[in-house]
């Protein structure tokens, strides 16, 4: 760190000394000294005082800059600071090299610490005359929200957070007041609570400190003169380091978050809406935030047992985030839905929530892909099919390589869902079913079957399957397989290895064993099944044979106006005997291969680009 000697710049000195001076860590450590903050000129660095003149300069040079305008801001900071005994000063503009890429990136990621340790801070506001302002004024202050160009200002932000005392001065240098003395006034004009800019910022580790969300929307508004300095200027706020890259554009941003991530358990991080792009799960930028200034953090373990108390023992070994190469792996209660276009999707809590509505949990609406996680940001009209949460692990990607072709089409899968199976290494035998249940009791006969065969097997374990029944014993065997590494689970019947959802039309329980492989990607599969005669029953469609987290199966018949089933069965229904099915939209009958290509293209309106592993494919 450099420091300007005051005396020295003011001509005081009793003999010649340096007026810069580079100090180590270890030396700064009895040094005191003030710190300036204001905004650049126009022109930039090209109209303030840099390093390079004042690097070499003689008592005669500094006599020449001390009478320039452009170096009046030091000048009277360093009188400021003499008066009041301290020997050195600070300023971004003369005491970094800013041409030395390795320095400036080091010295950004220590600015709020050299703030910090500073005795006071000069802010001079160039644009206010004699007091702040209580009321925005665009005409006076040409600025996004119609304050002095400093509040508008992204690095400013620091500068008034970390240092204990803040001394504001208008043009001409009179003393405006004091960062204790004007908190109020401050807190109208930044929106950061009176408590921070009295008592300071509380340790990342304090549960007073405000939110990630919170704190992103303090510099929602402020600007910089370039992008990747939105977020340079807040590392040093949330306690992380991050090397520079100018040229990088919004990654910057994207890379601060995940910095967060990393560091801290903070759902709030996800907590923006400022613009509905879909993709990433993070912002491109601190102005997504500009409505999240209301949101509260909340500890992951105690929010998520109130929302699911008999996953406790899930939530308690669970409440942490984990990065990836391809996501953030996180816990969540989650539940499911759809969107307009009967797009499966799925809703998540998060551990946060609004100060007015403590009980209320801010929810984040996400879609898949493909079939497969990770998950990306949803926007648009979502309805919610399902009230029940169950807390389990999901995937966010951290990429915006979003497609609208995220519906792959299959009538045998639903809502993608990210998780683990139980570690069952047990075959299990189930009830018989009856010998010929009629049409109108099918449903119940395959509900009551099919739950108590799943509670004795996982409350944890959506599975929902097929039969044409006959009497005999069914036997139902779930593996688990902890190193596997499938990319979706897959199912072997009758010897037959079938990976969904492309392959699978339905599953018989004649085959003595139905194995469900376990990894760590895990599908609801959705099988819609038929009377034993073969026939749908009662002339409806095909019975629903979605089974929720605790083992209910639906079994009602799929209507073409029913979202719930839409959105499970993408419209797909049963096969008749000639190999045909029915369009659950218009009712046309037409073979599997050409079905699939129908719903996508003329009901969802999706236009699937082919690859060369798609050929044959619908």
């Amino acid at each position: 760190m450099r420091l300007i000697n005051v005396e020295a710049f003011l001509g005081l000195a009793a003999q010649k000394i340096e007026v810069l001076k580079r100090f180590n860590d270890e030396e700064l450590r009895g040094i005191r000294y003030a710190a300036l903050s204001h905004c650049w000129c126009a022109k930039g660095l090209a109209g303030e005082l840099r390093f390079k003149e004042l690097d070499k300069s003689t008592p005669e040079t500094i006599q020449g800059l001390r009478n320039r305008p452009d170096c009046q801001k030091i000048v009277e900071s360093c009188s400021l600071a003499h008066k009041r005994g301290l020997e050195w000063l600070w300023a971004d503009t003369c005491c970094i090299v800013r041409e030395n890429k390795s320095e400036l990136s080091e010295a950004i990621n220590s600015m709020y610490r050299w703030y910090k340790n500073s005795e006071i801070c000069f802010a001079y506001l160039h644009d206010v005359k004699y007091s702040l302002p209580t009321e925005p004024n665009i005409g006076m202050f040409p600025t996004p929200k119609g304050w002095p160009t400093w509040f508008s200002c992204s690095w400013t932000l620091q500068e008034l957070l970390a240092p204990r005392h803040v001394h504001f001065f208008d043009q001409d240098w009179r003393l405006i007041g004091d960062k204790a003395k004007l908190a109020h006034k401050l807190t109208r004009i930044t929106g950061i609570p009176v408590n921070v800019l009295t008592n300071g910022l509380p340790h990342p580790d304090d549960p007073c400190r405000p939110s990630a969300a919170q704190i992103m929307s303090w510099a929602a508004d402020r600007k910089t003169c370039t992008r990747e300095d939105r977020a340079y200027a807040l590392v040093g706020i949330f306690g992380v380091h991050m090397p520079t890259n100018y040229g990088e554009s919004d990654k910057a941003f994207h890379r601060l978050q995940v910095s967060i991530i990393k560091e801290y358990n903070d759902h709030s991080i996800f907590a923006w809406s400022g613009k509905s792009r879909p993709g990433s799960v993070l912002a491109d930028d601190p102005s997504y935030f500009q409505g999240s200034a209301e949101v509260v953090r909340l500890d992951p373990c105690v929010a998520f047992i109130r929302q699911c108390p008999g996953d406790k023992e899930y939530i308690e070994d669970h409440e942490f985030f984990k990065v990836t190469e391809d996501g953030v792996e996180i816990w969540l209660p989650i539940t499911f839905g759809c969107d307009s276009e009967h797009q499966p999707c799925v809703q998540a809590k998060l551990a946060c929530c609004l100060e007015s509505k403590s009980g209320e949990l801010i929810t984040l609406d996400l879609v898949s892909v493909l079939l497969d996680p990770p998950y990306s940001r949803g926007f648009g009209k979502f309805s919610l099919l399902y009230k029940d949460l169950a807390f389990d692990r999901i995937r966010l990607t951290l990429k915006d390589d979003y497609t609208e072709n995220r519906a792959e089409s299959s009538h045998t899968v639903g809502v993608p869902r990210y998780g683990s199976l139980p570690a069952l290494d047990r075959l299990l035998s189930a009830k018989e079913l009856p010998q010929s249940p009629s049409a109108s009791t099918w449903p119940q006969v395959f509900r009551s079957w099919y739950k108590e065969a799943m509670q004795n097997v996982s409350t944890r374990t959506p599975l929902s399957s097929n039969s044409n029944g006959s009497s005999m014993q069914h036997q139902l065997r779930l593996n688990s397989q902890p190193n596997a590494t499938h990319s979706r689970p897959h199912i072997s019947s009758g010897g037959n290895n079938i990976d969904p959802p492309s392959d699978v039309s339905h599953l018989d329980f004649r085959d003595p064993e139905i194995d469900v492989g376990s990894a760590d990607f895990t599908t609801f599969l959705n099988i819609f099944h038929q009377s034993p005669s073969g026939e749908a029953p009662n002339d409806s469609t095909t019975l629903c044979g979605w089974v929720d987290r605790r083992g209910n199966v639906c079994g009602e018949p799929i209507t073409n106006d029913c979202a719930r089933h839409l959105a499970t069965a993408h419209g797909i229904t049963k096969k008749s005997p000639d190999s045909a099915i029915t369009c659950g939209w218009c009712s046309k009958q037409m073979k599997r291969e050409s079905m699939l290509r129908h719903v996508r293209e003329r009901h969802l309106g999706k236009k699937r680009k082919r690859t060369g592993k798609d050929k044959g494919r619908a």
